[in-house]
């Protein structure tokens, strides 16, 4: 069953979803709650909330408006919030979405019973404390006002992202694949502090009434501020939107799918930790999402796309997607037999039961390596070192390898890389200078090349020497 990589064969080929006019087209728009949340990490100090690339006039405005308050009660309660109980990435954005619309910065529904969708990072008495500082700070601050006086900003980027999505009928596809939900609200944010994070959040209240409102990040800005978004954002609203339909799938079936992500994990947990995936559920909430994106692609772009899309799945670490796609497609296929996913589910059970041992006994046959020279942490390395010698506990395929820069320190390397003649040993030419840190990678999320002779990945391994001073 299990294949690692699904290039062109789908067991069956479903027809592509009529892209006629949709009579609910997705709308997206800037949310004060979302910004709210997103300035408040920011200022505690969350790596995720202060990338590189959410750069932009308008946070460059927000550093000048709310800096003076980063030592608010609510900034230091969520650094708290951060140490103490992880709260961070989307639990963040699940708080944010769980608040009424507007700036009262209310709860939309009552903690008891915890709502289902509710990120479990939040406790209750956390959240009541958190909340009454929020809603002082958004007074002391004046946000309200900041708010609307980026309105020009906010409704430019709201309608960039609304006339992009206008492009594909995204929700009809969803229609057709998970099924209609009637009771449910969609639209998109834009968050404008986030960078390159997205977060596939939504609410759903005890009688059933669901808020599917998925959070953007704003990672790219035109010269006036305003965010771009590509085509690319096509796949990206498919992903974020399918966390809403399957991570409560996820859940619901823990007791039956969790052994096999246990089994699995160990292989790949540190591919999977590079991505902020720290855990078993979390690769079982990617795993399924990340098989919708394929099948959507399938049916939307045709087989070649789709095809496309697998790879890169398996780049980042994500073999079986490919395979869990194909199941997909299956069921797209049999709708006499599975008129509804539900129906399907147990066949999503029994795939992941086999394939977690297929490819944990796969994966234990996964290359080591048994030697770097200089060694890996060296600090006295000599600069007139030429070359880094890699050994490996078996042989490599040839004309295969990724060597990662990681940052700052990636060496200079001076000619082409090669294998001795039972390619166990990779040689890289480079020219050191003296006191200098060297910083690279082994494989990383996205460049898996090194593999074994019979396709095997490496896991990743960074690697960092220091050269002497003369």
């Amino acid at each position: 069953m299990f294949t690692p990589l699904i290039v062109g064969l789908w067991l069956v080929l479903t027809l592509p979803v009529s892209q006629e006019s949709d009579p609910r087209p997705l709308e997206a728009r800037v949310d004060p709650r979302i910004e709210l949340m997103s300035l408040i990490f920011r200022l505690a100090g969350n790596p995720e909330y202060n990338q590189h690339n959410s750069v932009s006039p308008y946070s460059e405005a927000v550093e000048k408006h709310f800096r003076s308050f980063a030592d608010d009660s609510v900034v230091q309660t969520a650094q708290a919030l951060r140490r103490r109980h992880g709260v961070s990435y989307d639990a963040v954005m699940s708080l944010a979405v769980h608040l009424e619309e507007g700036f009262a910065f209310d709860l939309a529904l009552p903690l008891d019973p915890s709502p289902e969708r509710l990120d479990a990072r939040w406790k209750n008495e956390d959240i009541r404390q958190f909340l009454r500082q929020a809603q002082r700070f958004a007074k002391r601050t004046r946000f309200a006002d900041f708010f609307r006086s980026q309105r020009d900003t906010f409704d430019a980027a709201a309608q960039r992202l609304t006339d992009r999505m206008a492009e594909r009928q995204t929700l009809a596809w969803f229609d057709h694949f998970f099924g209609a939900r009637p009771r449910a609200k969609f639209f998109v944010i834009v968050g404008m502090l986030n960078g390159g994070a997205n977060y596939g959040v939504s609410r759903r209240s005890a009688t059933g009434e669901e808020v599917l409102s998925p959070v953007i990040g704003a990672a790219s800005f035109d010269a006036e501020g305003i965010p771009i978004f590509d085509s690319s954002i096509h796949d990206l609203i498919v992903h974020e939107f399918c966390h809403s339909y399957t991570n409560p799938i996820v859940d619901r079936l823990s007791a039956k799918l969790d052994p096999s992500a246990a089994r699995m994990y160990p292989h790949c947990r540190i591919v999977m930790g590079q991505q902020a995936y720290g855990n078993p559920r979390t690769m079982l909430y990617e795993s399924f999402v990340r098989a919708a994106e394929v099948q959507f692609l399938l049916e939307t772009e045709g087989l070649v796309a789709a095809g496309k899309e697998a790879a890169y799945q398996q780049q980042r670490g994500f073999d079986w997607v490919g395979s869990l796609a194909r199941e997909y497609a299956r069921f797209s296929g049999a709708r006499d037999e599975y008129p509804t996913f539900e129906s399907f589910l147990p066949e999503i059970v029994t795939f992941f039961d086999e394939v977690s041992r297929e490819y944990s006994e796969r994966m234990e046959r996964a290359p080591k390596i048994e030697s770097i020279e200089p060694a890996n942490g060296t600090e006295d390395v000599d600069p007139a070192t030429s070359a880094i010698r890699v050994t490996f506990d078996r042989p490599m395929r040839d004309g295969r390898w990724s060597v990662v820069r990681t940052g700052s320190g990636f060496p200079q390397i001076t000619g082409a890389l090669g294998y001795d003649e039972q390619r166990r040993v990779l040689t890289i030419p480079v020219r050191l200078a003296a006191g200098e840190t060297v910083r690279f990678s082994l494989n990383r999320t996205g460049y898996m090349a090194f593999v074994s002779e019979e396709g095997v990945p490496l896991a990743p391994v960074d690697v960092s020497f220091t050269t002497a001073q003369k």
